[in-house]
């Protein structure tokens, strides 16, 4: 039995619909898609759930990034401690 694209509603006035693909039942909405889990029962999916998986998403989303892109501490040096070794400089011998 091949299921079809169901359409859920509008979110935020875009239409939001729940497909099902290779890897299971999805959620499409603003031209991306969100894996429903698979212990959610698909028949059971409603515009006020899919609003409030689709939060869940986005917001795990954001935090994974801010994590992902956490500045890191510099180190202070202090004239006591290691000094870079100095650049050496190559120099070609010309063949004559």
């Amino acid at each position: 039995m091949e299921y079809e694209s169901k359409n859920l509603g509008k979110i935020n006035n875009k239409k939001c619909y729940i497909n099902n693909g290779k890897y299971g039942f999805y959620l499409t909405h603003d031209s991306k898609n969100y894996k429903v889990p698979d212990w959610f029962p698909h028949e059971k999916m409603d515009l006020e759930i899919a609003s409030r998986l689709l939060e869940y998403k986005k917001k795990m989303s954001e935090q994974w990034m801010a994590d992902k892109v956490k500045p890191k501490k510099e180190e202070e040096s202090s004239d006591d401690e290691e000094e870079e070794a100095p650049k050496l400089e190559i120099k070609k011998k010309n063949k004559v």
